[in-house]
């Protein structure tokens, strides 16, 4: 382009030369200096403008080569930026089944997240709605593991649910679209065992109810139980898989009762349940046990019975036996407590003349029954052991006489 513009150039001045000559030639020295002034003016002026326009061309060539260099880079440095994987989000699909199922059953529901593109598991966090008659009932927040699989709860009451599962895109670079499901919880059947019951007479007995559910045999813990026993009914509440209620009998025999599950707006009403009470005779006790005597420093064997009043040996218990501020206890068995004594000396002399007075020497004690069930009632015996005198000089243990140099002495064992 350059070129042309100085071909250009050079034509103009060519022209301008013959208009030069043409004019002098007409001899009008005035007109031909105004016209060769203005031919210059006119010259200069286009090639300036030649010139001017030449410069521009350029500027307006490096300005387009220059911005298209400036959008090349920029485009190129944003395909860099996006091929480094920086904000890359994976797009993942969400996958879950309807469920029915009965009230506390346990069961889950099982949630798949697997990317897209390539079936994987993603790991990753979803946020689960229960929706109820258009309010939301529960939500929470649960965590897919490597597998892209995550275990939710149906721990709901009774009813009908819409379980809208969906991507919490504020937890990682994962998009998926949210999925609903029905989830429907069913009342739980039960069954319910009324347990045999005994007590002794004067004690309460406790009338027992275990509930469980009729499928997995799993406890119930809610709900009412209904008891009827001798014409009177009593309503109490489970607890731990469980219902009770003590109550007084007065008469020794087997009374019937039963028991039903009430039921409640989760769990079904049950059918009765039977049962039996038993109320047992009670028993008075007697202690018998011997006094014991013997002579100073001996060990004797003895024992002490347990029996009830018709004479039969009791079976169960104990017996504290207390002396001086001391006690022991020891367990019966068949009736029998089997004990070793050794029998006291601090005998007490009194001496009147040539005649000496020995006292014999007791240790009172005290036998108590302790019953350990309530078949039997408590009950208590005293007894003693007694030591006697036994003389020195002739062995003898009751009151004698000694004659010593003949002086008669008299030993008295009182």
């Amino acid at each position: 382009m350059k070129t042309k513009l100085k071909i250009s150039g050079i034509f103009v001045v060519f022209i301008a030369m013959l208009l030069l000559m043409g004019a002098v030639s007409a001899s009008d020295e005035s007109i031909s200096n105004h016209t060769i002034s203005e031919v210059e003016t006119t010259e200069l002026n286009a090639d300036d403008s030649v010139l001017s326009l030449e410069s521009a061309d350029d500027n307006i060539i490096k300005e387009k080569e220059s911005t298209q260099d400036s959008t090349i880079t920029q485009t190129n440095d944003n395909t860099l930026g996006n091929s480094t994987g920086e904000n890359t989000t994976t797009e993942g699909v969400i996958t879950a089944s309807d469920l029915k199922t009965e009230y506390h059953s346990g069961k889950t529901i099982k949630v798949t997240v697997t990317d897209k593109t390539t079936g994987k598991g993603i790991a990753t966090t979803l946020k689960v709605q229960y929706v109820q008659n258009g309010k939301i009932a529960k939500e929470a927040s649960y965590k897919t593991d490597s597998n892209g699989v995550a275990q939710i709860t149906t721990a709901l009451p009774v009813g009908k649910y819409v379980f809208k599962i969906s991507h919490d895109d504020t937890k990682d670079n994962v998009t998926a679209a949210a999925v609903s499901k029905v989830l429907s919880i069913v009342k739980t059947t039960t069954k319910v065992t009324a347990k045999k019951a005994s007590a002794y007479k004067g004690y309460k007995v406790t009338l027992k109810a275990v509930l469980s559910k009729t499928k997995d045999g799993k406890k119930v813990n809610e709900g009412k139980v209904k008891f009827k026993i001798n014409g009177k009914t009593y309503t109490v509440k489970v607890k731990n898989g469980a219902a009770t209620k003590k109550i007084k009998l007065t008469k020794v025999k087997t009374y019937k009762y039963t028991a039903q599950f009430l039921g409640n707006e989760n769990i079904k009403k049950c059918k009765v349940a039977s049962g039996k009470a038993v109320v047992k005779n009670t028993y008075e006790t007697k202690i018998v046990v011997n006094n014991i005597r013997g002579q100073s420093g001996d060990k004797v064997k003895y024992q002490i019975q347990v029996l009830t009043q018709s004479g039969k040996k009791v079976t169960s218990g104990q017996v504290k036996i207390t002396w001086n501020g001391k006690s022991l206890v020891c367990n019966v068995t068949n009736g029998v407590v089997k004990l070793i004594g050794t029998l006291g000396g601090n005998f007490k002399e009194t001496i009147k003349g040539n005649d000496y007075y020995y006292k014999q020497f007791t240790t009172k004690f005290k036998a108590k029954y302790i019953p350990t069930s309530l078949k039997y009632k408590e009950s208590s015996a005293k007894y003693k052991m007694v030591s006697t005198y036994k003389c020195g000089v002739c062995g003898k243990t009751d009151s004698h006489t000694h004659i010593v140099n003949g002086t008669s002495t008299k030993i008295y064992v009182v």
